[in-house]
């Protein structure tokens, strides 16, 4: 298969999964994740709900985008059906259709063999005639319902299939996994013709649903990651694979690092917060951790550095407020970004994506989550701690520095959960002695060896942050 002439359709997840090998002929590795074989079989299986006709409507409008004609053979639902599913996306099909590079298909369902014969027949005819670079079928386990073998050879594999070789054309089939049951020989058959076989389902991780990608066949290629996780949203304009490494080893090392300006941190941590970190403050509440943050925002901001705070506990207007309380000059407002979320909303990882696009439109240098234990007590400790690992893994594949708040009246047993994916973990506790209360910060772990251990007095008034080092 990698020795067939490509054809560009962009689709992430879909491809993703597949070795850089697809389409030697592609100028560089990126261009080549992006091919699909001509003459090649793709079949994306899954039960309804799953995302299929949205990688189905990202194949055609990327190929489309770069002058392929597409044929969209829609059997399940008609073409208007599949336009408002891409108008919900924020991506429109029209002005494709308007150049003559998309042109819809429909296919009525047949209760009857015969029907399902014309209507394959009626595929055919519509191929030769408009000769596309790449066919999608949605929803071809219906007419291949009520088919046997004979007629799926002699009408499918002789008519479909062999226009595909010497056309030199993709083909995407579409398949819903309780429609491919009623029909098992249909299945196989299905299976057996495919070059890459997809199949897409949801996990539980913890209280969150996610969507999962999992690739069950890839003929001649060696396969360089079999599974994957995406999400689906309007934000990210459809289908996106979400960045979860296996492994967390070849990331880039700590870069340089960044003085954040408050008085006596960069004392207590031996030095400014190095680029590609992800810091951990944790404490009880009303220790201060919220106050810290925000103090240290503003002063990475008023030096010229941009601002990324994602909440999971406080609206974005008492965030604001904290970053005036504690020194953001108003000509350094447009370098922060503040966005908000109810944690207790989130049942699905499609509705992060949120976060997702937020870096990618801020470009940040400084990103700070508040609110983790909001978070980790609404999704589920696996979830929230898979988000930690994918925090880290931007903190470090970005060279951005990631500072995440959390309460918890037990830091020892928080920052053991937390510390596989944190470079620094301050520790902020409210001490009484001799009749009068006092907040201290103890740095737990860093990635400075001599600052391990050392502790310091936090001092909060209402609109100044100080430690002092050592103080008793």
């Amino acid at each position: 298969m990698g020795s067939r002439r490509t054809l560009r359709v962009g689709v992430d997840p879909l491809l993703s999964i597949l070795p850089s090998s697809v389409g030697h002929d592609a100028k560089d590795e990126q261009e080549r994740l992006r091919c699909l074989p001509r003459g090649g079989i793709f079949c994306i299986t899954g039960r309804s709900g799953t995302g299929k006709t949205v990688l189905a409507i990202q194949c055609a409008l990327r190929a489309a985008s770069s002058g392929e004609r597409v044929l969209y053979v829609s059997v399940t639902r008609g073409p208007r059906s599949i336009r408002e599913v891409a108008e919900r996306l924020g991506v429109s099909l029209s002005e494709f259709e308007e150049r003559g590079l998309l042109r819809f298909l429909r296919i009525t369902p047949a209760a009857r063999q015969e029907g399902a014969q014309q209507a394959l027949l009626d595929l055919i005819e519509e191929l030769r005639s408009f000769s596309p670079d790449l066919v999608i079928i949605d929803g071809i386990h219906v007419p291949f319902a009520n088919l046997d073998l004979y007629t799926l050879f002699g009408l499918f594999e002789e008519g479909v299939l062999r226009l595909a070789e010497e056309g030199e054309l993709a083909v995407v089939v579409i398949a819903n996994e309780e429609g491919l049951s009623l029909n098992p020989a249909a299945k196989q058959f299905i299976v057996e013709m495919s070059d890459v076989v997809v199949r897409l389902g949801w996990e539980k991780i913890g209280n969150i649903r996610v969507r999962t990608m999992n690739i069950l066949k890839a003929l001649g290629l060696e396969v360089a990651r079999p599974s994957r996780e995406f999400v689906i949203s309007k934000e990210l304009g459809g289908a996106l694979v979400l960045p979860l490494p296996h492994s967390l080893d070849d990331l880039p090392g700590l870069g340089d690092p960044i003085s954040v300006g408050l008085r006596g941190l960069e004392e207590l941590l031996g030095g400014g917060i190095p680029r590609g970190s992800v810091t951990t403050i944790v404490g009880g509440t009303g220790a201060g951790k919220r106050e810290l943050a925000a103090a240290i925002s503003a002063e990475v901001a008023n030096r010229g550095g941009r601002v990324l705070v994602l909440s999971f506990d406080l609206p974005r207007s008492d965030v604001e407020a904290l970053l005036k309380r504690f020194g953001l000059r108003p000509d350094r407002r447009d370098l922060v970004t503040v966005r908000s979320w109810e944690a207790g909303s989130i049942v699905v990882m499609d509705q992060l994506a949120g976060i997702m696009r937020a870096v990618f439109e801020a470009r940040p240098e400084f990103i700070v989550i508040l609110g983790y234990d909001s978070l980790e007590r609404s999704v589920g400790r696996p979830a929230a701690l898979r988000l930690m690992r994918h925090w880290f893994y931007m903190a470090r594949s970005r060279g951005a520095v990631m500072l995440v708040v959390g309460r918890s009246n037990r830091p020892e047993e928080f920052v053991e959960v937390c510390a596989p994916f944190s470079d620094t973990i301050l520790v902020i506790r409210r001490i009484r002695k001799n009749g009068t209360s006092r907040r201290e910060v103890e740095v737990y772990k860093s990635v400075n060896p001599e600052a391990e251990g050392r502790y310091g007095s936090l001092i909060v008034e209402e609109d100044r942050i100080e430690i002092l080092c050592g103080s008793e």
